[in-house]
C-alpha cells in the first residue's frame, strides 16, 4: 500500500523559465524506506511566464483532490517572478547574487507577505544583516538590488510604495586596493609555475592584460591573435557586453605559443589543466589562487583580482601613456583610469616627492 504525503512542491523553486517545470509530491510504500516521487507535468511548460505557470500548476493542484491528497496552492513570491521577468537582461552573476539577496529577505521576512513590507521592516532587515555581521558594501548591495524590484513592483501597481525608497545607503570607509610587491610576486611566480602552471597563465592574462577571471575562464584559442599579438573579449562574455581588443604585451607573448597546436574551440583555460572543451566552474581559478596564497602565508587583503592593480602600479612605475593604459583596461574614460589609479593610493606626487624647495 502506498501513503501520500499531503504536500505539494513546484520546480524549480527560483521559478526559471529556462527549466522544465513540474509539481511534485511523494509516495511512501510501508514495505519499503524509501519515498516515490511523483512528477506532475500537466501543461504548465506550454507557457512562457512565470505567472501564466503558476497559473496552471494551481488548477492542477486543484483537480487533484482523490487520494487523501491535500489541496495547497503554490506562493507567488513577487520578487522572484519579478526577477526573472528581467533575467534576460541581466549576467549570470548578477542573477545568482539577485537570487540570493531575496532568499535573505524572505528568511528574514518569516510568514509575511513581501507585498505588505513597509519602511520599519526594511530597517529591521538592516540591522538583521548588520548583526551576521556582514560588510557595509554588501549591506550596501542588499539595499540597492532590493530597492530596484520593489521599484518594478511599484510601477505595476502591485504595492503602494516602496519601502526600499527612503533607505540610504551607508558610505564605506575608503581602502585603498591591494596589489603584490616584487618579493611576494617572486614568490607567488615561483610557486604557480611549479605547482600549478594553469593558475600561472591565468596570472599572467590579469596582470599584462586586465581580463576578468570570469571573461578568461570563457576565452577559446581562436580568441588569441598570435600573428597580431592581440586578445578578442567577444561581447558575449565581457562584463560590459562590448566586444573589444586587448594586446598581449612582449614579455606574456612566449608563455602563449603553445596554443598554436592547440584546436581553436577548446576553452583556454580546460577543466583538465590543459586547453578543453569543457572551462573550469565559475570560482575555481579563484580557489586555486586562494591556496597560493595561504600556502605562502601571505596575509592580507590579497586576492587573484590582485595581479590587475600590480599590473597597472607596474604600468604607472613604467611610464606607459596613460591613454594606452586606459586601452589596455577598457575603461571608457580617463577619469576612470585616475579614479582606479587613485583607489590604488597612486597619486602623481613626484614634483612634491623629489623637487619641494628646502627651508
Amino acid at each position: 500500500m502506498f501513503l501520500t504525503e499531503k504536500k505539494f512542491c513546484l520546480y524549480p523553486k527560483d521559478y526559471d523559465l529556462s527549466k522544465r517545470w513540474f509539481v511534485y509530491y511523494y509516495e511512501t510504500n510501508e514495505l519499503l524506506p524509501t519515498k516515490k516521487r511523483i512528477k506532475l507535468y500537466d501543461k504548465i511548460n506550454n507557457f512562457e511566464t512565470v505567472e501564466e505557470r503558476l497559473l496552471c500548476a494551481n488548477t492542477l493542484i486543484e483537480k487533484l483532490s482523490t487520494n487523501g491528497l491535500q489541496q495547497k496552492k503554490v506562493k507567488v513570491c513577487p520578487l522572484l517572478s519579478t526577477l526573472n521577468e528581467r533575467k534576460h537582461i541581466l549576467r549570470k552573476k548578477s542573477y545568482e547574487i539577485n537570487i540570493s539577496n531575496i532568499k535573505v529577505f524572505l528568511t528574514f521576512l518569516g510568514t509575511k507577505n513581501a507585498l505588505l513590507v513597509n519602511t520599519e521592516d526594511v530597517k529591521e532587515f538592516i540591522t538583521y544583516l548588520a548583526n551576521k555581521p556582514l560588510h557595509i558594501n554588501t549591506i550596501n548591495s542588499y539595499i540597492i538590488r532590493l530597492r530596484c524590484l520593489y521599484t518594478i513592483l511599484l510601477e505595476k501597481e502591485l504595492i503602494a510604495k516602496n519601502p526600499f525608497a527612503t533607505i540610504k545607503v551607508a558610505k564605506a570607509a575608503s581602502e585603498s586596493k591591494m596589489y603584490y610587491t616584487p618579493n611576494q610576486q617572486k614568490k607567488l611566480k615561483d610557486y604557480f609555475i611549479a605547482n600549478d602552471p594553469q593558475m600561472w597563465l591565468g596570472i599572467q592574462l590579469l596582470f599584462y592584460c586586465f581580463i576578468r577571471p570570469n571573461e578568461m575562464r570563457q576565452l577559446q584559442v581562436r580568441d588569441i591573435d598570435l600573428d597580431n599579438y592581440r586578445i578578442r573579449i567577444r561581447g558575449s562574455i565581457s562584463k560590459n557586453k562590448k566586444t573589444e581588443i586587448v594586446v598581449i604585451p612582449l614579455h606574456f607573448r612566449e608563455s602563449l605559443l603553445f596554443l598554436r597546436n592547440e584546436s581553436p574551440d577548446n576553452y583556454l583555460f580546460g577543466s583538465n589543466g590543459k586547453t578543453s572543451t569543457t572551462m573550469l566552474s565559475t570560482n575555481n581559478l579563484n580557489t586555486r589562487h586562494r591556496k597560493g596564497l595561504k600556502k605562502l602565508e601571505i596575509i592580507g587583503n590579497y586576492s587573484f583580482y590582485s595581479w590587475k592593480h600590480s599590473g597597472v602600479v607596474g604600468c604607472v612605475k613604467a611610464g606607459i601613456h596613460m591613454k594606452e593604459l586606459q586601452m589596455q583596461l577598457r575603461h571608457h574614460s580617463l577619469d576612470m583610469v585616475n579614479e582606479y589609479l587613485k583607489d590604488l593610493g597612486l597619486v602623481d606626487c613626484e614634483g612634491i616627492s623629489n623637487n619641494f624647495p628646502s627651508i
